[in-house]
């Protein structure tokens, strides 16, 4: 579901078959942006996608952010 190349965005991990970045919308999902607003803004998103953005960014914390 995640891809990350270097080719593509950096490196950064991004869904696959897109350019959207995972920690983009985990983000959006930890500042409270309800589900039905973030897939109408990336409709090539699955309600699974953003679901999962969540719980990748806690189980491969972005190597800039200090964990909590």
């Amino acid at each position: 579901m995640v891809h990350s190349d270097p080719e593509i965005m950096a490196g950064t991990p991004v869904f696959r078959g897109t350019r959207i970045p995972v920690y983009l919308i985990a983000d959006m999902m930890e500042q409270g942006t309800p589900i039905n607003e973030i897939l109408e803004g990336y409709p090539s998103l699955t309600r699974d996608m953003v679901e999962y953005a969540s719980v990748f960014a806690i189980f491969h914390p972005r190597p800039d952010r200090q964990t909590r």
